[in-house]
């Protein structure tokens, strides 16, 4: 603290508590008071901890590329490409600054909404090591005698939390990826407050637009829909359709009209797609993650509490405007820009390659998968042909003559060689 802040935090603060109010692996928080009043939350990075993450995170991507190269069936989980998304969210959650830039873009996402609240950055005193924040008064969801002394209602606090965090991740695309129990809290007038934005996911508007479709396939009981997201994320997978969709179709039927506990849905879901050999996007284990955790909280404040149910309306009035006329339009304006630019660069590619073909200097280039692999066959089999010329030709002309001779010495010499050239043929046949 006395480095970032470049004096001792009595000097800068007119109150600091050196308890922590709260503890984890990589900082803690203080409470403290500025000298203009605000309550403040100062967060502290632990000292000497990035070199323990960076020397980690290299072990684990060694471990990631030997599990792809060694275990081709595991290659499909695409394990390289999981630890580079640790390997970010780890680093972007050691830079406090980072997260302090965080909670200022997802309160940015709210600006007509008062029932979701996010803290002040106070950038003055912020760096890489040191948050200042705001302190938020709230109560946590998991404390319900506090929760109803102060006369809120839980059912309404579960479906502003939901509201906030599908807007923050299907329609923003930028969502708190941690939302535990300690990072959320009840305030007066069931707001619902935001804190710590160490880990932040994001989603692409291709990926949002596939959730959506997802989500709501899955509300309407559509097999086909949640197949057709399935196969949008299959990659280089080439899966059994027909054995898809009766696993589809299974899905939904299992989880039609009760009460849906999101963690086992999810559960499910991934089996299936790991039983069809699909792997799953890895933009979207952050994603899982977090709404998982989103449902347990908000079954913490309403044990009735259905995810999917709740976020039918958000679901269904987001999709409206994503198909609107006026969504369209734009959507239709932006092809039409894309297809005037290539129609536009046409002209000059159709001259270019005429003047290559008056040149002789058009080239053609063909990739054959498995190439490499024919050839190493033809050599080896080249290989046991002249071998097994050389091998005949000595047993039908050289040993006679050899014999003839009637020595001892030529005769074993001939029988050597000839033993020699058929233990070779014999051994580039079981290499084959």
């Amino acid at each position: 603290l006395r480095e970032d802040l470049g004096a001792p935090p009595a000097e800068i603060f007119s109150e600091f508590d050196t308890n922590p109010i709260a503890s984890a692996s990589i900082a803690q928080v203080y409470r403290a008071r500025l000298e203009t009043g605000e309550e403040v939350i100062v967060k502290v990075r632990r000292p000497g901890l990035q070199k323990i993450i960076e020397a980690d995170l290299r072990l684990l991507s060694h471990a990631s590329r030997i599990v792809e190269t060694e275990w081709p069936e595991m290659a499909r989980y695409r394990p390289t490409e999981q630890m580079r998304h640790i390997a970010n969210g780890l680093r972007e959650e050691l830079d406090l600054a980072n997260e302090g830039r965080n909670c200022e873009m997802l309160a940015a996402l709210f600006p007509d909404r008062d029932d979701v609240v996010f803290p002040k950055v106070y950038w003055e005193y912020t760096s890489e090591r040191v948050l200042v924040q705001e302190f938020i008064h709230g109560i946590p969801p998991t404390d319900t005698k506090r929760l109803e002394e102060a006369g809120l209602d839980r059912k309404v606090l579960a479906q502003r939390g939901v509201d906030a965090f599908l807007q923050m991740a299907m329609i923003e695309g930028l969502f708190h990826a941690d939302p535990h129990p300690g990072n959320l809290l009840a305030m007066p007038g069931n707001r619902i407050a935001f804190i710590d934005f160490g880990i932040v996911g994001r989603l692409s508007q291709r990926r949002r637009s596939q959730l959506l479709m997802l989500i709501g396939a899955m509300l309407q009981e559509d097999a086909d829909g949640l197949m057709a997201v399935l196969l949008d994320w299959t990659g280089a997978s080439n899966p059994d359709l027909t054995r898809l969709e009766a696993a589809s179709q299974s899905f939904v039927t299992r989880h039609n009209g009760a009460t849906l506990n999101l963690g086992l849905v999810l559960t499910d879901f991934m089996t299936m797609a790991r039983e069809n050999d699909l792997a799953m996007p890895t933009d979207l284990a952050i994603l899982f993650k977090g709404l998982v955790t989103a449902d347990g909280v908000m079954r913490q404040l309403d044990p009735a509490f259905d995810l999917f149910a709740a976020a039918g309306p958000t679901v269904s009035r987001h999709m409206r405007q994503q198909f609107s006329v006026k969504d369209l339009k734009g959507r239709f304006q932006g092809l039409a820009t894309g297809l005037y630019g290539a129609a536009s660069e046409l002209p000059t590619l159709i001259h270019l390659m005429l003047v290559r073909l008056k040149q002789g200097r058009v080239t053609v280039e063909i990739e054959l998968k498995g190439m490499d692999k024919l050839t190493r066959g033809i050599e080896r089999a080249a290989a046991r042909v002249a071998v097994g010329l050389v091998v005949a030709a000595f047993a039908t002309q050289l040993a006679p003559r050899l014999m003839e001779h009637g020595t001892p010495a030529f005769a074993t010499i001939g029988i050597l060689v000839l033993t020699i050239g058929i233990g070779w043929i014999l051994l580039l046949a079981r290499n084959r």
